[in-house]
């Protein structure tokens, strides 16, 4: 299999220009810009979209320290606060980054354009996103619409906090055979030691983030559409478990 550039708003753009055939060269996109891309290739040629999705909390937490590191790092629109990164409270990044899971399932090339290397394409569908919404209920129904298709847009949904059922799930799903050569990474990258003073801290702010009424309702879309996608993925492991164990030999 062959893979494509990262999927940022600007490879997604250019990739929407390309010839049928130029496009099917390549077998595997990645990136937060790949909604719709089966869309945009004739109807006979194979396509399927698959998630790993991580709880919207930790996406958060992880994003607020990663940004500190790298400001310049599109998915951060470091240029958009009115103040400096730095000095941005948890709550303030969650204000900054509300809707961001929302915003990547309904991308559309057409809403980051023109292009600024200043404003960050989720950010500018995300604008452009609240100004078509008169109000918060008008985004949370839409979250709700988005929540409802989850199981009928995606082949596999997996879970950052499951790694080995879901790779055996996208196994299942696209007949593939990952669980043998990720799980052993999965395996590694969970053994990793973790500095105790950080799990603390992950810990102490997990906490803050769930009694915070100011996060939780900038998180409130993104929560909808997780729990939904958590849902569907314990039932499509309990289905797939059941077809394991009916495949081993009595």
């Amino acid at each position: 299999w062959t893979y494509s550039l990262v999927m940022t708003g600007r490879n997604r753009h250019r990739w929407e220009k390309m010839s049928i055939s130029e496009k099917l060269k390549d077998h595997v996109h990645m990136g937060g810009y790949t909604a719709g891309m089966c869309q945009s290739l004739p109807g006979d040629a194979p396509c399927a979209y698959i998630t790993v999705l991580r709880h919207p909390v930790d996406r958060l937490i992880s994003s607020f320290f990663y940004c500190r590191r790298k400001p310049n790092d599109q998915l951060c629109g470091s240029k958009q606060l009115q103040v400096p990164l730095s000095s941005v409270s948890l709550t303030e990044w969650a204000q900054h980054q509300s809707s961001f899971l929302l915003t990547q399932i309904l991308y559309h090339p057409d809403d980051c354009l023109p292009f600024s290397k200043h404003v960050p394409c989720w950010f500018q569908q995300r604008n452009r996103l609240m100004k078509n919404l008169c109000s918060k209920k008008d985004l949370l129904s839409l979250a709700d619409v988005v929540a409802s298709r989850l199981e009928y847009a995606f082949a596999s949904i997996g879970l950052l906090d499951a790694m080995p059922d879901t790779w055996k799930l996208l196994d299942e799903a696209l007949g593939l055979s990952m669980s043998d050569v990720c799980s052993e990474y999965t395996a590694n990258k969970a053994t990793g030691q973790q500095d105790k003073k950080q799990g603390e801290l992950l810990t102490h702010l997990r906490k803050h983030a769930s009694e915070n009424s100011f996060i939780q309702e900038a998180l409130a879309e993104d929560l909808r559409i997780y729990r939904e996608a958590r849902r569907i993925f314990d039932q499509q492991r309990h289905v797939a478990f059941l077809h394991m164990k009916r495949a081993q030999p009595h």
